[in-house]
C-alpha cells in the first residue's frame, strides 16, 4: 500500500503502529460482524422500504456481514468493497453459505479507487 492510503487504513482502525497491520486478518478470526450492526441497518431500511430491488454498494464492508444479511432480507444487489483482501475472501465464503453469492460482488479495493472510477 502506498504510504497515505496505508496511513488511512490504519487511521480508520485505529491503529498506532505499522507492525500491527498485517497480523489484522489474523487478531479478527473469528469474528464476521465489523464495525456497523446488520440487525439496525436492516431495521432502518425495511421501516423507510428502501431495500426493495435496489442496489447497495457498502464501502469498507469487512467480511461481509451487512450485505449478506441485507441480501437474505430484501430483494437486492450488493457490491462490497474493502482494502483487504483477507476479509473479501471470508465475504465470499459467507456470501455462498448464505446462499446470495449471486447477489453480491465483493472485491478487494482502496474505496478511494471505487470512488474515482464511479465518478
Amino acid at each position: 500500500m502506498e504510504n497515505i492510503k496505508k496511513k488511512e487504513f490504519q487511521n480508520s482502525l485505529d491503529l498506532t503502529s505499522d507492525e500491527l497491520e498485517n497480523y489484522i486478518p489474523e487478531l479478527l478470526e473469528g469474528l464476521w460482524a465489523l464495525g456497523s450492526m446488520p440487525e439496525y441497518i436492516i431495521e432502518l431500511i425495511g421501516r423507510s422500504n428502501l431495500g426493495k430491488g435496489k442496489n447497495i454498494i457498502d464501502l469498507g464492508c469487512g467480511k461481509g456481514d451487512v450485505l449478506v444479511k441485507l441480501t437474505k432480507q430484501f430483494d437486492i444487489k450488493a457490491i462490497g468493497v474493502d482494502i483487504v483482501s483477507d476479509f473479501i475472501e471470508e465475504a465470499n465464503k459467507y456470501a455462498k453459505n448464505y446462499d446470495v453469492s449471486d447477489k453480491i460482488m465483493f472485491k478487494a479495493e482502496d474505496i478511494i479507487e471505487t470512488l474515482n472510477k464511479t465518478s
